[in-house]
């Protein structure tokens, strides 16, 4: 019983075995799947979240490049919108340099504040000599208080301001025609005033000489209806005149009556002669002249008065000169008129010098005298009709030679100093004529 027992236990100690062996077999092999399936599942995890580490690393760059090349494109943008301004910019500061107008700000105190190349060169000044410096330094205003209450004005209103000015910039006068306007950056409140100037000096010289013309023309015909009025009274004056003192003793006191009316009534006819020649001058004319003969001519006749007045004649005229567009008699009245003013100029003596020399296609004959001078306020007038600083004169003498000299192409300089200027005193009057066509033009 006991071997059987020992059998039975053992054969079912062995199925055991082999039921637990199974077990653990098959626990094993379930294990094992187990494994391999988590394996699986996580190197499929793995693998989707690579995937997607991957796909948004991708994404990534992608966006991170595309953002590079935006930034690139608008900082390309933004250099080229510099450039376009930094162009315009350089552009505007070369047009306002280059301008031939003066441009410069000031501020609030009428300080400047920048200034363009033209304006330095009329202020004869650096930038730095004048930037910071109050304009008025540079800029004396005539007539009114200047700029100050123009400048006091923009700040308070912001209009833009246009008017004609005299000015003088170092020792030269000057009318400019200027435009004063506000800067207001980003239509703010207005930090300065932006002067535009531009020179009219020349324009108005042209309107000046313009209004002259006019009256001179005016002058002309008033002048012939006056001398022609005259002329007759006159003649009929000297006529009784003459008759009477054919008829009275030379010794009376009525012939030196009758002297002083013949001699009144002599002025009275060169004054009209004068206006008559003043209104009658042609436009056009032909003529030639040969200048070294009408200058003796004049010379014979005014020798006696020289030598009365104790004037001592130079002369330096050269001897080839060319003929010269001009008539012969009109000619020697200009020199006559214009030496018997030198002689009134050199009360008490002096020295008359006569020069001639031709110069290009123009012949240049000077006199120079020694006398009082011509005062600068006197300058602009002497060629006016009936303008004289002489006690005894009609005003008509000079006025009548330039138009005279005008008409032939040429014209009448004059320059003169006082001793009121510090200088000795001089007067030259120098006539231009031009060569008459057909002679040589080489210059000497």
């Amino acid at each position: 019983m006991k071997k059987y027992f020992k059998y039975f236990a053992r054969k079912r100690g062995l199925r055991l075995m082999t039921v637990v062996i199974l077990f653990l077999l098959v626990g094993a092999a379930i294990h094992t799947v187990y494994v391999s399936q988590s394996m699986i599942q996580g190197a499929f995890v793995a693998a989707v979240v690579i995937a997607l580490v991957a796909f948004f690393i991708a994404n990534e760059r992608a966006w991170q490049q595309t953002l590079e090349e935006e930034l690139k494109e608008k900082t390309k943008d933004l250099e080229d919108y510099a450039q376009m301004l930094k162009c315009s910019e350089e552009k505007c500061c070369s047009l306002v340099e280059s301008a031939d107008d003066l441009i410069y700000t000031i501020g609030k105190d009428c300080n400047v504040l920048s200034v363009n190349q033209y304006s330095r060169k009329l202020m004869g000044h650096r930038s730095e000599d004048i930037i910071g410096k109050n304009i008025s330094n540079f800029i004396e205003y005539e007539g009114d208080n200047g700029v100050h209450s123009i400048v006091a004005r923009i700040f308070e209103t912001s209009e833009t301001i246009l008017r004609e000015e005299k000015v003088k910039i170092g020792d030269k006068g000057y009318w400019l025609d200027t435009k004063y306007r506000a800067v207001r950056p980003d239509q703010g409140e207005v930090n300065a005033v932006l002067v535009i100037s531009r020179d009219i000096t020349e324009q108005k010289r042209m309107e000046e000489q313009f209004f002259h013309t006019a009256k001179l023309a005016s002058m002309g015909s008033l002048s012939a209806g006056v001398a022609h009025e005259m002329n007759n009274p006159i003649a009929i004056i000297l006529g009784f005149t003459e008759l009477l003192l054919e008829r009275t003793p030379e010794n009376s006191k009525e012939y030196e009556i009758l002297k002083t009316i013949e001699r009144q009534g002599n002025n009275c006819k060169r004054i009209v002669e004068n206006l008559l020649a003043f209104a009658r001058i042609p436009k056009k004319t032909t003529t030639e002249t040969d200048v070294v003969d009408d200058l003796q001519n004049v010379v014979n006749v005014v020798m006696n008065t020289l030598l009365t007045k104790k004037v001592d004649l130079k002369t330096d005229i050269e001897e080839t000169l060319p003929t010269v567009r001009a008539d012969g008699r009109q000619l020697e009245q200009v020199f006559l008129n214009i030496i018997n003013n030198a002689v009134a100029a050199m009360d008490g003596g002096g020295i008359l010098t006569i020069s001639a020399h031709r110069s290009g296609d123009m012949v240049n004959i000077g006199f120079t005298d020694t006398g009082h001078g011509i005062s600068p306020e006197n300058m602009d007038k002497i060629f006016e009709p009936f303008f004289t600083t002489k006690g005894e004169g009609t005003g008509l003498g000079l006025s009548v030679s330039y138009d005279i000299v005008k008409k032939f192409g040429g014209d009448i300089l004059v320059k003169s100093q006082t001793r009121e200027e510090g200088k000795e005193a001089r007067t030259t009057f120098t006539v231009l004529l031009p060569v008459a066509d057909g002679e040589d033009r080489e210059s000497v």
